[in-house]
């Protein structure tokens, strides 16, 4: 169910991006799409049976989506899903059996890369995902809300950003939602295909 809630968050954010640019209910919602989409992530690297292709498959889709996100969404940015792979390669450094400065260089060269380089959400969307992998149940919610606070203080993320601490109760109660299962293929190329539909739309009016 969680998956299908991404989905839609997403899509309406986009919907509000590309067509109703005024309106901020649009915008409100869809700050539920990208931390969703972040503990996925972590969730991913935590089950996920061959590391490798998993971050493969994130990699690319990345690249595919470039294009799509360049135009449909007209940000001068690497999209979202760089993000993500930036998330996954720090867990996978903190998690990994190195010496501790190998360890530090390899973290530091992940954020300084989020710092540094345009990619959507930046360093706070890679600690999202560092977050949601390492912290659990109630120290979740005071590690959230710090993590916001202090990005949004620092002027890096805009007050609208805030509305997605409600995606915290959503995760908490997801056993108790339906169980609805998502094809593989439609979650994975969902992004991509739907900013290119968006896009087509937007040329026609």
């Amino acid at each position: 169910m969680l998956k299908m809630i991404a989905m839609l968050t997403m899509l309406i954010d986009h919907v509000g991006v590309i067509f109703f640019p005024s309106d901020e209910l649009w915008r409100i919602i869809g700050r539920l799409a990208f931390p969703l989409y972040a503990y996925f992530i972590a969730q991913g690297y935590r089950y996920t049976s061959d590391l490798k292709l998993y971050g493969g498959r994130l990699l690319a889709l990345a690249l595919i989506c470039h294009l799509p996100v360049l135009f449909g969404m007209e940000l001068n940015v690497y999209n979202v899903i760089f993000t993500l792979f930036a998330g996954l390669l720090a867990i996978i450094l903190l998690d990994k059996p190195l010496p501790v400065w190998q360890k530090l260089s390899g973290l530091a060269i992940v954020l300084t890369f989020a710092s540094v380089i345009p990619i959507d959400y930046g360093l706070y969307g890679v600690l999202t995902v560092v977050m949601f992998h390492y912290v659990q149940q109630l120290w979740l919610l005071a590690t959230y809300i710090t993590l916001n606070l202090v990005f949004f203080i620092i002027g890096d993320i805009p007050e609208l950003q805030l509305f997605c601490l409600a995606v915290l109760p959503l995760i908490w109660l997801q056993h108790r939602m339906p169980q609805i299962s998502v094809n593989r293929t439609l979650y994975w190329l969902f992004y991509p295909v739907h900013l290119v539909i968006l896009y087509g739309i937007s040329l026609l009016l």
